[in-house]
């Protein structure tokens, strides 16, 4: 075997190494892993099976182009391959080396914790290593001042215009939380959540992502909008007041609008829903509009 092939040999053991390292140990990143071994023959890879909409065809297409007569230009095309990985992730999630989905991406998902461009990145890491939901919480509360003021900071970047009103209500309740009005915040943060929801989606997504007898399948969608719908379902867990249901500690969107009181209104309830209204308006900006629709 020439020293070229080895080279390439090791390039494609590399790619395995770091694609896999990025992708939840779970059932559907085990096909992944399994294709990834380096063989006489490149074989094709079914990235359908992580998630479908993450840039798979292109993935697929510069894989199936390693064929033997190709093998020189390995190294190009692993780079290439990760970029596009990569790409897919929020910026929090790939700042310097891009952070791998969590063991228990589940449970931080039905938690309702917004993970998608915000918190930054050294709170984010901390989250994934938490080991529970008390955990987190605290580790949420004690950084409220650097989560709110990087919220800041991933508003100002939102420059579509057709999202500039809710950005500017967003920085609203972020100054309200900053001031120390966090029920304020809490209560705006919570309305802007609906208004968006209503804007960006129609009925029939709107219903998916809200509904707890049907919700969402967010594993369906790429890894932004997968983490921050997935975080916003959860947090429309169902309340009827009517039915005697006592008024949850963590946040809820049909709490905060039908059960107002000290239990539901908190410091940690109000910073959540402001990072849920962050997560959705650079989601939407970097995901959910067409490209040629953004100053419309």
């Amino acid at each position: 075997m020439s020293w070229e092939h080895n080279e390439a040999k090791n390039d494609l053991e590399k790619l395995q190494k770091s694609i896999a390292n990025t992708l939840r140990e779970n059932n559907f990143s085990d096909t992944l892993k399994n294709s990834l071994r380096v063989t006489a023959h490149i074989p094709e890879i079914d990235y359908s099976k992580i998630f479908p909409r993450t840039q798979s065809e292109q993935i697929q297409k510069l894989l199936s182009e390693m064929t033997q007569q190709h093998i020189g230009q390995v190294s190009k095309l692993v780079k290439t391959s990760l970029e596009l990985i990569a790409t897919s992730y929020p910026d929090n999630w790939r700042d310097g080396e891009y952070l791998s989905l969590p063991d228990n991406l589940d449970s931080l998902i039905a938690e309702g914790i917004p993970l998608a461009w915000t918190p930054p990145r050294d709170i984010l890491e901390k989250i994934f290593l938490s080991e529970s939901p008390g955990n987190r919480r605290k580790i949420l509360s004690d950084n409220h001042k650097s989560i709110v003021r990087h919220g800041f900071t991933v508003l100002d970047s939102i420059d579509s215009y057709v999202l500039s009103e809710y950005v500017v209500f967003a920085k609203k309740s972020a100054t309200a939380f900053e001031c120390g009005h966090w029920e304020a915040s809490q209560a705006l943060s919570t309305n802007l959540l609906d208004s968006l929801l209503y804007r960006i989606f129609d009925e029939q997504s709107r219903i998916s992502i809200t509904s707890q007898k049907n919700p969402i399948d967010w594993k369906e969608e790429s890894v932004g909008i997968a983490l921050v719908v997935g975080a916003i379902s959860a947090s429309y867990g169902e309340y009827w007041p009517k039915n005697g249901d006592k008024i949850p500690k963590k946040y809820s969107r049909n709490a905060s609008t039908h059960g107002v009181s000290p239990m539901q209104y908190s410091k940690l309830n109000a910073l959540i829903a402001l990072m849920h209204v962050v997560s959705l308006l650079k989601c939407t900006e970097i995901d959910l509009i067409k490209p040629e629709d953004k100053n419309i």
